[in-house]
């Protein structure tokens, strides 16, 4: 072989190695959800005196911890999982839960209600479609 033929040769080679990594299809980036549980924290009573005439009331522990994570998972949305996508309705105050899947979708939403505490939440806040 000549100088040229192998230079032509080093080059193809290069050229052939460069395409194969190049187009090599590449994993898709995805990152796996992980649901953790939410804690909730302590309620602080304090007393406010106030002279505007405005009824002064008190959450019970009950109340104080299903407010406080309405405004979490509103604060969090939107949702999407596998079987279900979740979203606030901000003109009907609820959360929006929307099935890809109606059997696997409510197992899954069932479960992710009870894994993460948002299961805390009366079903008067969740409307499903």
């Amino acid at each position: 072989m000549t100088r040229k033929n192998i230079i032509i040769l080093g080059l193809v080679a290069i050229v052939i190695i460069i395409g194969v990594v190049a187009f090599f299809p590449k994993k898709p980036n995805t990152q796996k959800i992980v649901d953790t549980r939410i804690s909730i924290p302590g309620q602080v009573k304090t007393d406010y005196s106030s002279d505007t005439g405005a009824k002064t009331i008190s959450l019970t522990k009950q109340q104080y911890d299903e407010v406080y994570l309405i405004k979490t998972l509103r604060n969090s949305m939107p949702i999407n999982r596998d079987n279900f996508i979740m979203d606030f309705d901000y003109g009907i105050n609820k959360f929006v839960v929307k099935y890809k899947d109606i059997n696997k979708g409510t197992v899954e939403f069932e479960k992710w209600l009870s894994d993460t505490g948002y299961s805390a939440i009366s079903k008067q806040y969740f409307q499903t479609k």
